[in-house]
C-alpha cells in the first residue's frame, strides 16, 4: 500500500506531465501560463486544507497574489521563504504575459527566476540544458514539485 501522500504527489507529477509533456517543445508563455496554473492550484489546496468550511469562503475571488500572501500567512516557517518568493516571481512573470503585448522587463525577470534555482542547488542544475525555456520548464517543475509536497504539512 503507498502512502496517500505520496501517491498524491505522484498523481500530480502525472498531471504536470500531462499538461506540459517533456517530449514536446512548448513557447515560453505555455510553459509559464500552465506552469502557473498548476502551481497556483497547488497553492490554493494548501488554503482550502485548513479551511473548516469551505463553503463559507470563495478563494475563486481573490487574486493569486492574495491567495499566495493568505497560504504564506497560515502556512508561515512550515514553507521556506525562498520558496514563498518564488512563486511571487512567477506570478509577477505571468502576470506579464498575461496582461501585455510587450514588456521589456520580462527576460531580465525570467533571468532573474532561473538564476534563483541555479544559486540554490548548481549541482542538480547543471544537468539542465542552456536554453531559457529548459532551464525556465525545469524551476516551474521543481517549484510545482514543491508545493505537492508542501500540500501535506499538518
Amino acid at each position: 500500500m503507498i502512502d496517500p501522500s505520496l501517491e498524491a504527489q505522484l498523481d500530480g507529477i502525472l498531471e504536470y506531465a500531462r499538461f506540459l509533456p517533456g517530449k514536446k517543445k512548448h513557447p515560453l508563455e505555455i510553459l509559464v501560463l500552465r506552469g502557473h496554473l498548476l502551481i497556483e492550484r497547488e497553492v490554493r489546496a494548501l488554503v482550502l486544507a485548513k479551511f473548516k468550511r469551505e463553503k463559507a469562503f470563495d478563494l475563486g475571488r481573490l487574486f493569486t497574489s492574495d491567495v499566495a500572501r493568505l497560504a504564506e500567512a497560515i502556512y508561515g516557517d512550515a514553507i521556506p521563504d525562498h520558496t514563498w518568493e518564488d512563486f511571487k516571481q512567477l506570478n509577477i512573470i505571468r502576470n506579464s504575459l498575461a496582461h501585455n503585448l510587450v514588456d521589456d522587463t520580462l527576460a531580465p525577470r525570467i533571468r532573474k527566476f532561473v538564476a534563483r534555482f541555479k544559486e540554490r542547488d548548481p549541482k542538480t542544475f547543471k544537468f539542465v540544458k542552456e536554453t531559457v525555456p529548459e532551464q525556465l520548464a525545469y524551476c516551474i517543475a521543481h517549484l510545482h514539485h514543491e508545493f505537492l509536497h508542501y500540500r501535506y504539512i499538518k
